[in-house]
């Protein structure tokens, strides 16, 4: 019967180190998923906010592109001929050019 017995105790030592391995093995397999989530979290902000930096730079590119259309166009329209003023395209005044010049003009 001491055979018996002890032969008993051993298997169920054997399980409750295959039970404890199991839930081992559970627990680090759970874990590992954590933290696969949280580098795929990591990786998706990342992402987000190279995508928020290429907007900011494309918003800046084109803040800068407008200003210097508007700066281009107000420079063509300050270079328009005031015949008023007696002033050729280029901004010079009539006299500076010439007589001919002046008869082209009008």
């Amino acid at each position: 019967m001491p055979n018996s017995r002890s032969a008993d105790n051993k298997r169920e030592r054997e399980r409750e180190r295959e039970r404890e391995k199991r839930e081992r093995e559970k627990r680090e397999r759970e874990r590992d998923e954590r933290e696969r989530e949280r580098a795929r979290e990591i990786e998706r902000e990342r992402e987000r906010e190279r995508a928020r930096e290429r907007e900011r730079s494309l918003e800046l590119a084109l803040s800068l592109l407008l200003s210097r259309s508007r700066g281009a166009l107000s420079l063509e329209l300050s270079r328009e001929p005031s015949r008023e003023r007696g002033e050729t395209k280029s901004g010079m005044p009539v006299s500076d050019r010439g007589p001919l010049y002046a008869l082209w003009l009008t």
